[in-house]
């Protein structure tokens, strides 16, 4: 799915214009207790962002069959033209930020929304919420007559990923033929509309 982060950079214009920051911010699990906070990733090489390497990388490889290196994190979240996030684990007892990275999702600015390109969640973390937090926060920033739809792309096959999106308010729009680089499958276009849930479109 990495690749998807850039598939749609020659259809639409961007647009990167963007509000004040809003992060870190602490989330809940299902449950109710605080146990991650999401904030914008480390973009400066050095002790700040290389602390944070190993963990995408293990999450990396627990999700992707190819997966990024360091080099590719490091260029995606200094990309002016991409919005990403790092969920983070908190301590359980000082709710302190413990510093390990759970789950990441990586999005495209264009004119009217969002191309999510990739998104990730530790194994031990799946099943819990962080996902589904990740995504709330690109709705967030949907605004009506401007930025205010969210798309991604995936392959047909996988459909534990397409029911996520589903169950996150996505519908499914268009079947493209073969646009992935390293399989010959069909994808799947996923669309969120902002108040498409409020107005039934």
């Amino acid at each position: 799915m990495h690749i998807l982060v850039f598939l749609l950079q020659w259809l639409v214009p961007i647009d990167i214009a963007e509000a004040g920051s809003r992060y870190p911010k602490e989330c809940r699990d299902l449950a109710g207790k605080a146990t991650h906070i999401i904030e914008r990733p480390f973009t400066t090489r050095g002790g700040p962002f290389e602390s944070q390497v190993p963990a995408l990388i293990a999450i990396e490889k627990a999700s992707f069959q190819y997966h990024w290196n360091a080099d590719d994190f490091f260029q995606v979240f200094n990309d002016s033209k991409m919005f990403s996030l790092v969920a983070r684990e908190l301590d359980p007892v000082f709710h302190l930020v413990a510093g390990d990275v759970i789950g990441y999702i990586v999005a495209r600015r264009y004119k009217s929304g969002y191309f999510i390109g990739t998104i990730a969640v530790a194994p031990k973390r799946r099943g819990k919420g962080v996902a589904g937090q990740l995504v709330d926060e690109i709705k967030a920033k949907l605004r009506p007559g401007r930025k205010n739809k969210i798309v991604t792309l995936v392959r047909e096959s996988n459909l534990d990923v397409l029911h996520f999106f589903k169950t996150n308010g996505f519908k499914a729009t268009q079947v493209i033929r073969r646009p992935f680089d390293d399989i010959e499958e069909d994808g799947i276009l996923m669309e969120y509309h902002l108040y498409q849930v409020a107005d039934g479109t």
